[in-house]
């Protein structure tokens, strides 16, 4: 008699970050959760760079459903407090640099040169690089703990979609198992398990251009000397390098993210249609081209030593026009991906998570048969917020031949997240509906105008002068309503530290007083309770 299959509540694809956050999410409900993983832990993985959106929504996720085990990694000094043993990298802001050579002859915080963004005033509140080895095993091992079962090395062969539960099979080292899952999440990244075993096809986003990527960890990579401030008081608002890293090279953009245990995470993105030669070719090949590029960095990053061997992606950036179906769903990790310019897929990824948690009835009604709620509008949502951000990187891809134009652009994406993560801390998230406004109309039209005008001047006939003043008349006309990190397109220096004075001025732009935001601000640890 064949045996009679094993069953769950819900079987999670793909042990990631985000698949280990659902599952503990799911046990705190008291489902019966299995994650299935093709490969193992611990594992090299790609995408390490958050943001205080990011660490804001995680503390969130950790305070709803009392995983206490998630506080320590929200911010970088309780990371190093907390989790010693987990690898991680300080993160103080956005940095980005104009190549090649002939922009070093602008002075520092040139519009033409630099733009640093700070996202803290200080190490205390700062973000973090995750170390994703160490990070998405800490947190597997948490889900693990929690009650839920894990299978490594095990593959999904057959797939059957029944009325009241999925059928699977599963293939491990051990042989065949048969399994049911009453519903089942998609966390397995652009390698989506559904999308093979359902034959949905990629689809090309709608405005990035296509790309491709090539990347590795490195020792020995050392920063090229900063820029000296032209006064002690005309000082960056943050060390360069402590930083998510970018250069802009022609038709492309390096990454640098330096870890506190000496190691660097790097790589380059190429839009293919600047460089077909390169799609064929491997991604040593292509990260040489990339150093080519670089003007004088590219001899400083050729003497760092890789720790494996490079690692080629292609293409960067892809959607699945079906991303669920009757009784499975998959996260927005694994439902598209844009680009890393803006580290953007995290707190959508988040946020998806934070959806599809609120939609999950409890144990008792899941087993009577009652549903998780709102798939289709979550699928929904997710889907809006990709197109989003698709219109805000395709944006920036076309200007990114021009610093200028493309560093302006740029505070369109720092107002939009600034914003939102402040009303969430004052309890204001209705301000801020989905990521990039995508649930708020009007706003969200807003957005996509401006950014639409910006793509046509990059390629209109004026002179650069005057798209650059054009563009940055837009940003700044765009921005006002939600910027309240005090982000100004005319500042003669593109500098911008993460100060409480902005916050404070701009406290009606988030309906709160002055002493509400005050308050806030204490609570947060970014202001001293006596300084007034």
């Amino acid at each position: 008699m064949r045996p009679k299959p094993m069953l769950w509540d819900l079987v999670i694809l793909g042990s990631g970050f985000a698949g280990s956050l659902m599952a503990m999410i799911a046990r705190s409900k008291g489902y019966r959760t299995l994650i299935l993983e093709k490969h193992q832990h611990p594992r090299i993985v790609i995408g390490e760079s958050t943001t205080p959106l990011t660490n804001l929504l995680l503390d969130e996720i950790s305070r709803e459903y009392k995983l206490e085990c998630l506080q320590g990694l929200t911010r970088w000094s309780r990371w190093k407090q907390d989790h010693p043993e987990l690898r991680v990298g300080l993160k103080r802001g956005f940095t980005f640099h104009a190549i090649p050579e002939k922009a070093s002859a602008q002075h520092p915080g040139s519009w033409k040169k630099e733009l640093l963004v700070a996202a803290s005033p200080n190490n205390d509140l700062a973000d973090t690089h995750w170390w994703r080895e160490d990070f998405d095993a800490y947190l597997l091992e948490q889900a693990v703990d929690a009650g839920a079962d894990y299978w490594d090395h095990s593959e999904v062969t057959e797939w059957v979609e029944q009325p009241e539960h999925i059928t699977m099979g599963v293939q491990r080292p051990t042989g065949a198992s048969e399994i049911q899952a009453s519903w089942v999440v998609d966390a397995s990244g652009g390698a989506s398990a559904i999308a093979s075993l359902c034959q949905i096809p990629l689809q090309p986003l709608e405005v990035t251009p296509p790309t491709h990527s090539a990347y590795s960890h490195f020792t020995d990579l050392k920063c090229p000397p900063a820029d000296q401030a032209t006064s002690p008081s005309n000082k960056p608002p943050y060390p360069s390098h402590q930083a998510a890293v970018h250069y802009l090279i022609p038709g492309g953009w390096i990454w640098m993210l330096h870890f506190d245990h000496g190691t660097t995470s790097a790589g380059v993105v190429f839009d293919q249609a600047a460089y077909p030669q390169l799609q064929g070719t491997s991604a040593e090949s292509m990260w040489q081209n990339a150093l080519d590029l670089a003007g004088p960095l590219g001899p400083v990053v050729a003497q760092a030593n890789a720790i494996y061997p490079m690692r080629k992606r292609c293409p960067v950036g892809f959607r699945y026009n079906r991303i669920k179906g009757d009784r499975w769903i998959m996260l927005p990790s694994a439902a598209g991906f844009v680009d890393p310019l803006l580290s953007t897929g995290f707190p959508m990824t988040l946020l998806g998570i934070q959806r599809l948690a609120k939609s999950l009835p409890e144990v008792g009604a899941l087993r009577q048969g009652e549903k998780p709620a709102n798939w289709d509008q979550i699928a929904s949502l997710n889907q809006n917020e990709l197109k989003m951000s698709d219109q805000l990187i395709g944006t920036l891809y076309a200007c990114m031949g021009q610093f200028e134009m493309f560093a302006a652009t740029t505070l369109i994406y720092f107002a939009a997240v600034s914003y939102a993560e402040t009303v969430r801390r004052l309890n204001q998230s209705h301000l801020a509906p989905g990521f990039l406004f995508s649930q708020d109309p009007e706003r969200s039209g807003t957005l996509s105008q401006t950014l639409s005008a910006i793509r046509k001047m990059a390629t209109s006939s004026l002179t650069l002068a005057e798209r650059s003043h054009q563009i940055r008349q837009w940003v700044a006309e765009t921005i006002e309503p939600i910027n309240v990190a005090g982000l100004d397109p005319w500042k003669p220096q593109a500098w911008f530290p993460a100060t409480v004075e902005p916050l404070l001025d701009n406290a009606h732009k988030c309906q709160v007083s002055r002493q509400a935001m005050q308050a806030m601000l204490i609570k947060e640890g970014m202001l001293a309770p006596d300084a007034f």
